[in-house]
């Protein structure tokens, strides 16, 4: 019966513990948030490198050139055609839109591959994007 007992000290105290335990987890997620994105952006920047290299020498650089340039017209056609839809969904099409043109054109690469690539122009895209919206905007003085 006690432990019923709304108004009871004891069952307060334990609820206010519980308050501040959310608060200070809260507080310490947000913290570590904004510690590791930058890290983890620039690890995926790295990596990215990487990967380019890899598959400018696996494929050859005038294949590679063609590789990034479907990559990036699969990521805007996935875009365009899933507007209202999921991430999976937009990368499934992507990747699939990709195997195609690469099969077409006789250029083998495997699908790890080709998922890192998609992978790789979606952030060449969203970088792009943040650096045009980040271009100050040019104030011209006005005439009377």
């Amino acid at each position: 019966m006690a432990s019923e007992c709304a108004s009871c000290p004891a069952l307060a105290h334990r609820t206010m513990d519980w308050e501040l335990v959310n608060k200070l987890l809260l507080i310490v997620v947000q913290s570590l948030t904004e510690v590791l994105t930058p890290v983890l952006v620039v690890l995926a920047g790295v990596l990215a490198l990487k990967l380019k290299a890899w598959l400018e020498a696996k494929v050859g650089a005038e294949n590679f050139k063609l590789i990034e340039a479907l990559a990036s017209a699969a990521v805007k056609y996935a875009e365009q055609v899933n507007l209202n839809k999921d991430l999976d969904t937009r990368k499934r099409d992507a990747i699939y839109f990709l195997q195609t043109e690469l099969e077409r054109r006789k250029i083998k690469l495997d699908l790890v591959a080709i998922d890192k690539v998609i992978e790789a122009a979606v952030m060449d895209n969203f970088n792009m994007a943040k650096a045009e919206a980040a271009q100050p905007l040019l104030l011209l003085p006005q005439t009377e």
